[in-house]
């Protein structure tokens, strides 16, 4: 395509704010259309623009779109990548910047960025710390922050890093799933409640609804159970910032032609283990190894291990039990024989074992895999849901997905889904859980669902 044209009339929308959430499903246009609000901003006389992502996204996915659309071709001359390396090989790019700039940053060092603390020495001699921002940084008039759940969370550098930046600037954020621990619950009783419901502070303040700390964020807006150390918060008090953020943010769900097919796929567990370790939090294997657990977290951790056929032990080491979870695996392959497979797996030991056992299997590690993908020449490919989970266009190189273990994150669910159930997918995509029957699998898979049904939630108050 050689003409990028906004349809939706979302641009008119956001073009003359200053804070801004696009929240928009992965896959439907949030590169583009942020692509046509630097086009427009510059216009108007914005000149520097800054976009924090993830490292992955970085590489190529600001670039590709710049490409693609005629529109915005001029902009590959401003365009430039931060790397990450060297300090002042980045220093040196900074210090090159023109009258105008396009800078792409990974968010792993926006604190870098951002500057750091110094020690000084008082006059009474009493040893302190200043910030002191990186004198190198230009005077950037627009931030985007791409993905900016991974600034959700207000202990670490990358929030603060963001904070600092942002003062006085105008700033977009972008994400497919902007609150993705927030869990709905229902009772007993049937009193709706939202767990973990304080991850809306960081929208909420730097969109600048909210422009207090979280702690007060917390007393004005959230409740905690005696038992709980989870912030949560009651229905209405979620709908009425939810009201108030329809100024702020927008969203708009994927449309696609095809289905997304999921099915759930039992196999067995050694139950005998299984018990023993639910009871007594140990268990001892055949060679007399000891495997402890020793809390509850643990313990559901050590069973969705032996789920997956396995278990490590106290040094790392890997305990087999089984294949069972494989042997459904390959089951399932064999309904496809025809599709190249998606597995995401969620331990090393899930992937070795499959990269030694499934041949035609290989692993996700660079930018030629996904173009290898796409072009049709991987068979099965592991990806991780948590470190790959953003950035991969993978729709042209099959349909079939297949999670070999479960993971808690409910951002890591929706983003590995859409990784091929995105725009440019022509056929069904086929989605299997492999679950053992009688463990924690199913209870995983419960939470992390919740999860991504209460983001789709939040987002339908949004849709524009």
């Amino acid at each position: 395509m050689n003409i990028w044209q906004d349809e939706s009339g979302a641009l008119d929308i956001i073009k003359d704010k200053t804070r801004y959430g696009v929240f928009w499903d992965m896959g439907v246009g949030k590169t583009a259309l942020l692509l046509a609000l630097i086009d427009h901003k510059i216009f108007q006389g914005r000149k520097k623009f800054l976009i924090i992502a993830p490292k992955k996204v970085t590489l190529s996915t600001w670039q590709k779109e710049v490409a693609k659309w005629k529109n915005f071709n001029y902009m590959a001359k401003i365009l430039k990548l931060i790397e990450s390396g060297d300090p002042k090989k980045r220093t040196k790019q900074l210090e090159n910047t023109g009258e105008y700039c396009i800078h792409i940053i990974s968010s792993d060092i926006a604190w870098w960025l951002a500057g750091k603390f110094v020690e000084h020495t008082s006059a009474s001699g009493k040893k302190y710390k200043r910030f002191v921002p990186n004198p190198a940084r230009p005077d950037y008039d627009v931030i985007i922050v791409d993905e900016c759940s991974e600034f959700k969370s207000v202990t670490t550098y990358r929030y603060k890093a963001l904070d600092r930046l942002a003062k006085g600037k105008e700033l977009f954020l972008l994400s497919g799933t902007p609150t993705p621990n927030i869990k709905r619950e229902v009772d007993k009783r049937g009193f709706v409640s939202y767990r973990k419901a304080d991850e809306l502070y960081y929208i909420c303040y730097f969109l600048g609804l909210y422009d207090g700390t979280i702690t007060g964020f917390r007393r004005d807006f959230c409740y905690q159970l005696a038992w709980e150390y989870d912030w949560r918060m009651r229905e209405e008090v979620y709908k009425f910032l939810q009201d108030k953020l329809r100024n702020y943010a927008m969203s708009r769900p994927l449309k696609l032609d095809v289905k997304l097919i999921e099915q759930k796929v039992y196999c067995p567990i050694d139950n005998s283990v299984l018990k023993e370790m639910i009871k007594n939090y140990q268990i001892e294997t055949e060679n007399f190894t000891k495997i402890t657990a020793a809390n509850r977290a643990v313990m559901i951790d050590k069973t969705l291990q032996l789920s997956n056929g396995f278990m490590y032990d106290a040094d790392k080491k890997v305990i087999r039990f089984n294949q069972f979870k494989f042997n459904a695996l390959l089951e399932v392959l064999e309904k496809h024989p025809e599709e190249n497979a998606l597995i995401y797996y969620h331990y090393e030991e899930d992937r070795e074992f499959i990269l030694r056992n499934l041949p035609g299997s290989k692993r996700y590690s660079s930018r030629q895999d996904e173009e290898d993908w796409n072009a049709g020449k991987i068979k099965y490919m592991l990806v991780s849901p948590f470190s790959d989970k953003f950035g991969l266009n993978l729709q042209f190189g099959g349909r079939l997905i297949i999670w070999f273990g479960l993971i808690w994150s409910g951002e890591s669910f929706a983003q590995a889904i859409r990784r091929l159930y995105r725009n440019g997918q022509t056929r069904d995509v086929y989605v299997y859980y492999l679950l053992a029957k009688g463990g924690f699998d199913d209870y995983v898979y419960n939470v992390a669902i919740t999860k991504v049904e209460t983001t789709e939630d939040f987002k339908k108050y949004l849709t524009i």
